[in-house]
Parts: C-alpha cells; sequence; structure tokens
C-alpha cells in the first residue's frame, strides 16, 4: 500500500518536473540561438496562420479550434523545423482553402500561397544549419532571389487566372498555358542548377 501511494504522489511531481525541463530546454535553446535563427524561426511560426487567415477576406473566417491546432503545429515547426510537421501544417491549410473556397479575384490566395513559401523556405534556412550560427549572408542572399522568383510565379499563376476566368475554352489557350508553365519551371531549374555549380 505504501508503495502505491509513494508511486502516485511521484507521478505528478515527474511530470511537472518534466515539462519544465521540456521548457527550460527550449527556452534555452531560443535565447542561444543566433537572431537570424530567430527571425527565421518567428516566420515559421507566424506564417502559416497567416496562410490560414488568408480566406478572411473573402468572407469565411477559419473556425477557432482550427487556428489553436495550427498554432501547436507551428510551435513544433519552429523547435524543429527539418520535421514532418511542416508538411502536416500545409495540409491543414491546404484542406481548409479547399473548405473556404476562396474567390479567385481576392488576392487571399496569393497571401496564402506566399505564406506557405515563406514558411517553408524559413523552415529549411532554419534547419540548415546550428541554431547557434545562423546561416551565412551569402546563402541568405541566394534564398531570397529564389523565394522572389517563386513569389513572382505565384502572382503571375494568379494573373493569368485572373485573366482566363471569362474566357472561353479553347485548346489553343490551354497550349499557351502550358507552354508558359514549361519555359518558367524549365528557366527557373536552369537558374538553380547554374547557381548551384558556380
Amino acid at each position: 500500500m505504501n508503495l502505491v501511494r509513494s508511486l502516485s504522489s511521484s507521478v505528478p511531481f515527474s511530470r511537472a518536473r518534466l515539462s519544465s525541463s521540456v521548457v527550460g530546454d527550449a527556452w534555452g535553446r531560443w535565447s542561444e540561438s543566433a537572431p537570424t535563427q530567430r527571425l527565421l524561426r518567428l516566420g515559421v511560426l507566424l506564417l502559416p496562420l497567416a496562410a490560414l487567415w488568408c480566406t478572411a477576406g473573402s468572407g469565411t473566417r477559419p473556425w477557432s479550434w482550427l487556428s489553436v491546432v495550427l498554432l501547436g503545429l507551428s510551435v513544433v515547426w519552429a523547435v524543429v523545423p527539418d520535421s514532418v510537421v511542416g508538411i502536416v501544417v500545409s495540409l491543414v491549410v491546404l484542406v481548409w482553402w479547399l473548405i473556404a473556397d476562396p474567390r479567385l479575384d481576392d488576392a487571399g490566395p496569393v497571401v496564402g500561397a506566399t505564406s506557405l513559401l515563406l514558411a517553408h523556405l524559413c523552415a529549411a534556412l532554419a534547419s540548415s544549419g546550428p541554431a547557434r550560427v545562423g546561416p551565412p549572408g551569402t546563402v541568405l542572399g541566394r534564398w531570397a532571389g529564389r523565394a522572389s522568383a517563386l513569389v513572382g510565379v505565384v502572382v503571375g499563376t494568379w494573373g493569368a487566372a485572373l485573366a482566363l476566368v471569362g474566357a472561353p475554352e479553347s485548346s489553343t489557350l490551354w497550349g499557351l498555358g502550358l507552354s508558359a508553365v514549361v519555359l518558367v519551371v524549365g528557366g527557373l531549374s536552369l537558374t538553380l542548377r547554374a547557381e548551384a555549380e558556380g
């Protein structure tokens, strides 16, 4: 009987001790990390929420519980940026977009897609090295150029979709659109390959 009492009384203490040590370790890692790492991880934390709330402009606000769940997942992703949680965060946001069905003529989808792209970029940069040392300026500059190219593709795709909304269906139009996508993807891949080799 005394053994059961001693075990049951020690369990809450060990749980509290474990949770305080986890929080203490996370805070220690945060306070010792480089300023660029903090900024990148803050982007990983906040940009998915911006992507989720981009549908509010169309009149569809996300459910409160979904925002809380996404915030929790984003915290985990910010602490461990190279984990699978980033994919789960993206899936949560994409499923919400399917449910909310935002209007194409609203800028919300562009903001959301850009926010998700930048969140993944921040996670990739944050996980590229130790937390105490941020990524070098040359790496940040290279990835800023790539991010700008991706944002340009997002905005260009949105603009093309807006232009095609009222257009009649035509195989020529679809062929031109597919050719434009192939040219953009091919150009970006050649540019990125040349940067990687040089």
